[in-house]
């Protein structure tokens, strides 16, 4: 199978990400509940087949050094204005567009194929 895709993960700063899953679990901080999300999705994308590139969109340091460990390239979050911004910041990095995708929340490429999703949010 040809690996074509690059995905674009935007992660959130750890003291914000992931917030409504705040206290689920009591005797973890929350920041590390939010980076063993980050760092579980980018290994789970990068397990799929067709994917060539995992691209992490983050100003978190921790984030940035253990997605890039996992795997990910990761670029700054630029301009740091929310989600869709670095979606598509991550998107012209990858050097595609993103287009609409068909579910709520997610991203299907254009011709160019990258896609990507939230999950810092």
């Amino acid at each position: 199978m040809t690996q074509v895709w690059t995905v674009v993960v935007p992660v959130k700063r750890l003291g914000v990400a992931k917030s409504r899953l705040r206290g689920a679990l009591p005797d973890q901080p929350h920041e590390a509940l939010a980076l063993a999300l980050a760092v579980d999705t980018v290994s789970a994308v990068l397990a799929c087949p067709v994917v060539a590139d995992v691209l992490v969109v983050t100003d978190d340091p921790a984030v940035a050094t253990e997605t890039g460990m996992a795997g990910a390239r990761v670029v700054p979050d630029r301009p740091a204005a929310g989600l869709n911004s670095a979606v598509r910041h991550g998107a012209a990095t990858a050097g595609g567009r993103l287009d609409r995708g068909p579910h709520r929340g997610s991203a299907r490429a254009a011709p160019g194929r990258v896609g990507g999703g939230p999950v810092g949010g």
